[in-house]
């Protein structure tokens, strides 16, 4: 099995490009390891660029949300997504289980 593994902290367009390309068919399977690692690379970029720190929340947020959205609507592609995993209680005691994302929204 042929592995083909890119992560550039602005290349995320250039992967999803690559990835539903003609050159790219005889991949059947796509891994995204670790969206947590991901959302935290945006992050750090966008607290750079934002006059306001926690602007780069929301728009690391809706930029995570975009990026998971488009691999997991590839057509013809298994795409698989790993993440650090955050565990929480709620207000009834349950043991709630979900991707750990910075900022606690974006993994909800």
């Amino acid at each position: 099995m042929r592995r083909f593994c890119v992560f550039r902290r602005r290349g995320q367009r250039i992967y999803y490009e690559w990835v539903t390309s003609e050159e790219a068919s005889q991949y059947k399977s796509i891994c995204l390891d670790s969206i947590s690692e991901i959302a935290e690379v945006v992050l750090n970029h966008e607290k750079k660029h934002a006059k306001d720190p926690r602007q780069a929340y929301g728009s690391m947020q809706e930029q995570v949300t975009d990026l998971i959205r488009a691999f997991r609507d590839i057509e013809g592609k298994h795409v698989y997504f790993s993440a650090k995993l955050e565990k929480t209680q709620d207000e009834t005691g349950r043991i709630l289980y979900a991707p750990a994302m910075p900022g606690n929204k974006t993994g909800q």
